[in-house]
């Protein structure tokens, strides 16, 4: 059966500041290094070289709503969505949930490095926001 998993973590900084940092695809290496080999334009797209390949990908931005969706794949009409929300956390840091979604040809260890994979992720963001 196919999973998802949600993966959270919290941040001392504002929400606005986390929700500019991640929806900027320009700051995907410096975060997503387990995911984002590398970034580089095409043209008006964005395509990123992952460890199972290169493909398309953009981030769709909410500041409002908290959304910071990420859809990826191997062309323009082939692309899932990583649901990411962003939310104050009350007390003046904020809060990213990001659900990861297993594709039938993911084997589950791969989805499960995946997940995995984030915990480093959220350190790197926190090493560029939280200072």
């Amino acid at each position: 059966m196919l999973r998802a998993k949600t993966t959270t973590a919290r941040f001392k900084a504002p929400v606005e500041k986390l929700q500019a940092f991640v929806a900027d695809i320009n700051n995907l290496p410096k975060w997503a290094t387990t995911f984002c080999k590398e970034l580089k334009r095409e043209g008006g797209d964005h395509k990123v070289t992952t460890p199972g390949g290169e493909i398309y990908f953009r981030i769709v931005s909410d500041p409002v709503n908290g959304i910071a969706d990420m859809w990826g794949g191997p062309s323009k009409d082939q692309m899932m969505r990583w649901p990411v929300r962003i939310v104050d956390d009350g007390m003046g840091g904020s809060v990213i949930a990001f659900t990861n979604i297993q594709t039938p040809d993911q084997p589950d260890e791969v989805f499960d490095g995946l997940c995995a994979a984030l915990e480093e992720e959220f350190t790197n963001i926190r090493r560029e926001i939280d200072g």
